[in-house]
């Protein structure tokens, strides 16, 4: 809850406390000081729709103590019984909407420089658009880089969510989910300033490309990109049109997440559509590439280091992190976050340093067949099955090549986590069961990640990554 929000929940106690145990002039006190919060909190934080209850409880108590007092009649037994019972059960069911959906606050990046970001629409005339029935359709991306900044006064910050309508209304086709739910998330911005000029204190800087997971965003893990950015990075996040959960692009037409997706275990219609991701990073590649030769808003013009550029993935995205590491070798260092290695079988292993960040899976019911009819619900053959949980294991074990690097595994966290997904409510950390808090999990994360590409893009010569033990007991570190 916002700092306004809290104090009018704490109003209404106050004018249960007063109205209780003290006198008629204190009642009046404390009722024009609850009113002044509320137009405070209009004013200042603006109304969203899961403080209804608690509005109408601030009014409708407000308008009871003033026709109490107007009457001046004797509080009978009962009717102090039910306020006594009554109005704090009350109070406690108007916080539960804001307390569970709030207006998510990122905490603020540990680096020493401030974040500015951008967003680039670029489309890739050499490719045509495969999800899209429209004639001569050509691919089409939205990518937005968070930067190390030097900002002033004027700078202002920016959105979580700038299309949170049309995301809103994406989660109610998908999930079935009430769109107005979302269009609280206008209040939430980030850590990052709106388009400021890139510090100076270097002359170039690392680049590192995002692939979110499916259906994520380029949004989806904003708290990770801040951090980066903080830390001296240029980072790239890519949003897949089609397979993200909707994407927004600046004329305001829709690129919905497409239903033609392979079943959840059809490893070779997954290896198929990894294509896709792994041509729109190297897309990105070549996009950053000429704005690094002439940027035409003056931003990055010779700011690119493109001898240091390294990418990372989550889910879908850290397959695709892996196969672009593969087939481009302008990328000097990759991470995968928990995501399965679906693609080529990458023979002989990658020749880049590679990073891979799992999640502590406790197998159970592991001997268990599904039967031919419960493939058959999910759309999968038992020949597929039996392909999927053959390959995949085969494919992890020869990631590893020439270029070394780690296996990071992470006890007490969700495939969730690498992302921004549990910051939105702590309903979904409770649904979950999750033994690590978001803050916690974040900063675990965060770390490796940032030692990672120091050590392999910045050669810094040592980070937690070389200490004997993990300075975070919840971590396993293998050198690969």
């Amino acid at each position: 809850m916002r700092i306004f929000e809290i104090m009018m929940l704490v109003g209404n106690v106050m004018l249960w406390i007063v109205d209780r145990w003290f006198w008629r002039k204190a009642v009046g006190v404390t009722g024009c000081l609850a009113i002044g919060i509320a137009l405070f909190h209009f004013i200042f934080e603006g109304y969203r729709w899961q403080m209804v209850p608690l509005y109408a409880l601030t009014a409708g108590y407000l308008l009871y103590l003033f026709v109490k007092t107007r009457r001046r009649k004797e509080r009978s037994k009962q009717s102090h019984s039910i306020r006594s019972f009554l109005l704090p059960f009350l109070l406690a069911v108007s916080a539960i909407l804001p307390i569970l959906l709030p207006v998510l606050k990122i905490d603020s990046p540990s680096g020493p420089y401030s974040v500015g970001t951008v967003t680039y629409h670029w489309t890739d005339a050499s490719r045509e658009e495969i999800l899209t029935d429209t004639p001569n359709d050509r691919r089409e991306l939205l990518v937005q880089l968070w930067y190390p900044a030097q900002i002033d006064q004027a700078s202002s910050k920016a959105l979580y969510i700038p299309e949170y309508r049309q995301f809103g209304q994406a989660m109610q086709q998908e999930y079935k989910i009430p769109a107005f739910i979302f269009h609280y998330l206008r209040y939430v911005k980030t850590n990052s300033y709106v388009m400021p000029p890139l510090a100076v204190k270097q002359s170039q800087y690392p680049l590192i490309v995002f692939s979110h997971g499916l259906p994520g965003t380029r949004f989806t893990s904003t708290s990770q990109m801040e951090e980066l950015a903080s830390n001296g990075y240029l980072v790239a996040a890519i949003q897949h049109p089609y397979y993200a959960m909707t994407t927004v692009f600046p004329d305001q037409r829709i690129a919905p997440k497409t239903k033609k997706l392979p079943a959840v275990i059809d490893i070779d219609g997954w290896d198929r559509m990894i294509e896709v991701w792994v041509k729109d990073a190297q897309f990105v590649l070549d996009q950053f590439e000429k704005l690094n030769q002439q940027d035409p808003q003056g931003l990055l013009t010779g700011k690119i280091n493109v001898d240091k550029i390294g990418m990372l993935g989550h889910s879908f995205g850290g397959a695709a992190t892996i196969q672009t590491l593969y087939a481009d070798q302008r990328l000097k260092a990759g991470i995968n976050m928990d995501g399965t290695p679906f693609g080529k079988t990458i023979v002989n292993g990658l020749k880049q340093p590679f990073m891979q960040m799992k999640t502590e899976v406790v197998e159970s019911n592991k001997d268990v067949e599904p039967t031919e009819q419960q493939l058959a619900k999910i759309g999968v053959t038992k020949q597929a099955y039996d392909k999927y949980k053959t390959e995949i294991p085969i494919r992890n074990r020869v990631l590893f090549g020439n270029g070394g690097g780690y296996a990071v595994t992470i006890r007490g966290i969700k495939h969730m986590s690498f992302t921004d997904y549990y910051l939105w409510s702590p309903g979904l950390r409770l649904m979950d069961g999750l033994k690590l808090s978001p803050m916690q999990a974040r900063h675990i994360i965060n770390s490796y990640v940032l030692a990672f590409f120091d050590k392999y893009l910045n050669q810094k010569a040592s980070t937690i990554l070389d200490e004997p033990i993990s300075p975070f007991m919840e971590v396993t570190v293998e050198k690969k």
